[in-house]
């Protein structure tokens, strides 16, 4: 009954009127299994605003709990900077559901109500989450189990596998190599492994901005416009011009090619 009246506080910490601090709150809910103690499925408006991670029972982590207590938690922060993943994995994204659209909005059921599982599913909404996730999964090191297990908990089993599938199949050139060496890209035919590409140069270069590698990176996004790619190039010059710093310059070379580009992040 009180599912709808739910949504704003989950999703935008929203009580009422009262603006909630959401840089300092974090939303969690836990719940058995919906055939556990006559339990009912969630809206799926409701569903699509979590991330679901499931808890498993482990005997001996029990046992020795019960034995010798169970130590507190310990908090687990990220990295500084892991953020410079970030439009890696949206780059990723963005290639995929160019490759398969009809994940980017696919919701389960019918009448408002998920039939059993997925609880979670593809939207929007829940591809930016995964995006943030992954990110973070990335930049700790993570291994495909995990990287799958926190996509999994936004857009579901099915997407997760096929996207992670879809990535490892990928084959792209290393950003490293590209970014000691921009004069050898070669903008690939597929729309998708263009979106993957770029976004890893980008990513690269950002995860350890210098002013050569600022340079080496726009040299990369001239070419796959010139070659090609002129919308692609255009989402990766945005993200590049964003993280600019005092002292940073353009390559007079390139500017001739990225003059549109570079009026629609404002640069010029």
């Amino acid at each position: 009954a009180v599912q709808a009246a739910l949504l704003r506080v989950v999703l935008d910490k929203v009580v009422g009127d009262t603006v909630l601090d959401a840089s300092r709150l974090s939303v969690v809910a836990i719940a058995n299994p919906v055939d556990v103690g006559g339990g009912f499925d969630l809206s799926l408006p409701l569903l699509n605003r979590f991330v679901h991670l499931d808890w498993n029972f482990e005997i001996e982590n029990w046992k020795r709990g019960m034995l010798s207590g169970w130590p507190d938690p310990k908090p687990f922060a990220l990295p500084a900077g892991w953020e410079s993943e970030l439009y890696s994995t949206r780059a990723l994204i963005a290639g995929f559901l160019d490759k398969r659209p009809h994940l980017a909005l696919n919701v389960p059921g019918t009448n408002g109500k998920a039939q059993g599982t997925p609880r979670a599913y593809p939207t929007p909404r829940s591809w930016d989450v995964a995006s943030r996730l992954l990110a973070a999964a990335k930049a700790v090191g993570g291994n495909k189990d995990d990287r799958l297990a926190v996509v999994a908990a936004c857009i579901g089993d099915g997407a997760a596998i096929e996207f992670l599938r879809w990535e490892d199949a990928l084959d792209l050139p290393d950003p490293e190599a590209l970014l000691a060496k921009p004069g050898s890209f070669k903008l690939p035919e597929r729309g998708d492994q263009q979106y993957a590409v770029l976004g890893s140069v980008v990513a690269a270069a950002i995860r350890k901005l210098t002013n050569d590698r600022w340079l080496a990176a726009w040299e990369v996004i001239a070419a796959a416009a010139k070659q090609g790619g002129a919308d692609v190039a255009a989402s990766a010059a945005r993200a590049l011009a964003g993280v600019k710093r005092d002292g940073f310059t353009l390559p007079t070379k390139h500017v001739q090619a990225l003059y549109p580009l570079l009026r629609a992040t404002g640069e010029v």
